[in-house]
């Protein structure tokens, strides 16, 4: 994650340099310099490391997709739809979130009565 960090960050146009200092973890002095200098996870722990945490990024994604759906469905629970319409809710019909002054923006159809 530190490396992902990292390399989004670097991708920024306004950025030079990024130095990843990862704190309150009992190898962070390890991977804060692995990641800085470049090296994957297996360079920097040889000793520890038989792969590349490629197949962990991938359930962490899992597991951030499944999060953010969540959080999205309690806010439409919370916004007062109903179990139906939310099942039935494809991606393309997700408006941006209402503004303030809490705006109609979803068609009837899919708005809770």
């Amino acid at each position: 994650m530190a490396a992902d960090i990292r390399e989004r960050v670097s991708e920024l146009p306004w950025v030079e340099r990024v130095d990843v200092q990862l704190q309150d973890h009992f190898f962070d002095e390890e991977i804060s310099g692995g990641v800085n200098c470049g090296k994957t996870f297996v360079e920097t722990f040889p000793s520890l490391a038989t792969d590349d945490l490629d197949e962990l990024r991938a359930t962490f994604r899992v597991k951030a997709f499944v999060a953010r759906q969540e959080r999205l469905i309690r806010s439409l629970l919370a916004l007062g739809w109903m179990e139906n319409a939310i099942l039935e809710l494809r991606i393309g019909d997700l408006p941006r979130l209402p503004s303030a002054a809490r705006e109609r923006p979803w068609p009837t159809a899919i708005w809770p009565s």
